[in-house]
């Protein structure tokens, strides 16, 4: 998938994806199911993930 000004737009859809969904579940652990759950190790992993894919693929 390209974009309009010829970069990839795939990896930025990923990254934002990522993150989005990792903070979701940090904030549904917060403020839905209080204390050290699985939403919580999730969403922390989630968001590792999504920075970690965002600075290899995107710089």
């Amino acid at each position: 998938m390209e974009g309009l000004f010829g970069e990839a737009v795939l990896p930025w859809i990923y990254s934002v994806g990522l993150l989005v969904l990792g903070f979701a579940l940090i904030l549904l652990e917060v403020f839905v199911i209080p204390g050290l759950n699985i939403f919580g190790i999730l969403g922390f992993g989630t968001v590792c993930i999504g920075v970690f894919f965002a600075y290899t693929r995107l710089g």
